[in-house]
């Protein structure tokens, strides 16, 4: 939180805003220049019945409104525009500033200007109240009643993480992986024969994807070993595996290319380079529920942990040397979002947005593979 920066409320109860009321929007989208502005706009917008709001361009607004949204206008020339989408409409109640909406669109003129003299659609944010409330409260998910299938009844919630069994570490060794369940109970050798270089699991199909040394292939299997099967042809030389159980995708490090490589986890045959030009990537993670990805790259003495929105973009510069010396592992926690890192004799732990690290263990003999579930560190030594 900023001065620039601070939360908002949302609304507790039934008693809306209706059509008649008056909301302000705030933003830098484009001014009757035809301009992104500079300086930081407000507008005070009247919410109008959606019928009204219908009959007004059919054209432009039949296809697209539903009843999780609402239009809103204000006097001949005041509306949002381009730019301001995101934004909200905010209304004060007993002198606290509540959202009802976010910006959706505004019908465009022939020559691609926003109409003024047209309504201003918004996104109910009730409509979205509880997923709001179970994506800012991530550490209640564990509480949840696990997903019995592939597909999920609107309005309701439920933890796909939890679906299959999960009270256990993979642990990947020159000879295959290992099962080594949490409460101390016996060690299931599930794959044998294999040179495990790293590995990552996809929580919401059970299963689990290997690099396969020094063969550089792509492996899968179920928690229990079964199912196995190969995933790609033998070249692919990669240090590293994530998988996005959410978004559906496998992405692996190249230190030998340099380069960053996305693939479709249900169909691996599609497949591209996300990011080249790199300086020798290694250590890879991903945070499906943030849509970020980050990655360790650079040569010795100048390490860096790096990262970027799923598609590659954004890219910046989380720490470097000398605060780091010899990161090896990184791994995401779930419920705080940061990104925890091995170091010299410690894990650290970075706030991904603030750029604040603490040291969560030290004192550590070669700390190298990270796991973090929950509420506990798991290291390999």
């Amino acid at each position: 939180m900023t001065q620039f920066v601070q939360p908002i409320c949302l609304w507790d109860d039934d008693e809306n805003p209706s059509a008649g009321d008056n909301g302000t929007v705030v933003g830098f989208g484009f001014n009757e220049k035809n301009e992104v502005s500079e300086v930081l706009q407000e507008a005070t917008l009247t919410m109008v019945d959606g019928l009204e709001c219908l009959e007004l361009d059919r054209h432009s607004y039949g296809p697209v409104l539903t009843s999780k949204m609402f239009c809103a206008g204000g006097r001949p020339g005041v509306s949002a525009c381009k730019g301001d989408s995101g934004g909200g409409m905010f209304f004060t109640k007993n002198n606290t500033w509540y959202i009802l909406g976010i910006v959706a669109f505004i019908p465009v003129r022939y020559d691609a200007s926003c109409d003024s003299t047209k309504y201003t659609v918004f996104t109910k944010v009730s409509k979205y109240h509880q997923w709001i409330l179970g994506a800012m409260t991530r550490s209640n998910f564990k509480d949840l009643e696990p997903c019995e299938d592939n597909f999920v009844a609107s309005k309701t919630m439920c933890n796909v993480a939890n679906k299959y069994d999960h009270s256990f570490l993979l642990v990947g060794h020159t000879y295959g992986i290992r099962r080594v369940p949490m409460n101390g109970g016996n060690v299931v050798e599930i794959i044998n024969g294999s040179d495990i270089v790293k590995l990552d699991h996809d929580c919401s199909n059970g299963r689990v994807y290997w690099i396969n040394y020094p063969n550089n292939e792509f492996w899968s299997s179920n928690y229990d070993g079964t199912d196995m099967k190969r995933l790609n042809e033998v070249g692919i030389y990669a240090n590293d595996v994530a998988v996005d159980w959410i978004s559906r995708r496998l992405y692996w490090s190249d230190i030998q290319k340099d380069a960053v490589f996305v693939a479709n986890l249900d169909n691996p045959d599609l497949r591209s380079v996300l990011m080249s030009n790199l300086k020798g990537p290694t250590s890879i993670t991903v945070d499906p529920y943030r849509e970020k990805l980050y990655w360790i790259e650079g040569p010795w003495s100048s390490y860096e942990i790096v990262s970027s929105n799923l598609d590659g973009t954004e890219r910046q510069i989380l720490t470097r040397w000398p605060d780091i010396r010899f990161p090896k592992s990184i791994k995401v926690s779930r419920i705080t979002g940061e990104l925890c890192y091995t170091e010299l004799g410690r894990i650290d732990c970075i706030d991904t947005k603030g750029k604040k690290t603490r040291t969560v263990g030290s004192d550590l003999l070669y700390p190298h593979t990270l796991a973090v579930t929950d509420d506990s560190f798991y290291l390999l030594k």
